[in-house]
């Protein structure tokens, strides 16, 4: 079963994300809008709730999704990802929770997003 976000259900603050899991794999998906696939971007996150994680998601021109990777597991701290945006896809980070985490408010911070020169 499905569950719509509501506004509610999510807080944006300055450099930082929370939402309360509502169901296994429940996440918030944020896609890239405008880098430059001939550029380098440095993600950096700190997941304050062990049992979140971080995916990069790939989806084709036309939006039927492709793949995904993990670039954040099971961690706290502070973690850095650099990638080069794919030429012709769709991408974007999603937010994401483990099924241990249900009904857990979990909180991503420092969350940052720069041009590596």
């Amino acid at each position: 079963m499905n569950k719509e976000v509501n506004m509610s259900d999510v807080v944006v603050g300055n450099n930082s994300l929370q939402f309360k899991s509502a169901a296994s794999a429940y996440g918030i998906f944020v896609p890239f809008i405008g880098l430059d696939s001939s550029k380098t971007y440095r993600f950096t996150v700190n997941p304050t709730v062990a049992g979140f994680r971080v995916y990069l998601v790939n989806y084709d021109s036309t939006g039927v999704y492709k793949d995904n990777a993990i670039i954040v597991d099971k961690a706290t701290g502070l973690t850095t990802y650099d990638f080069t945006p794919t030429e012709g896809y769709q991408q974007g980070f999603c937010f994401a929770c483990l099924s241990a985490t249900k009904d857990t408010l979990g909180t991503f911070t420092d969350l940052s997003l720069v041009e590596v020169i």
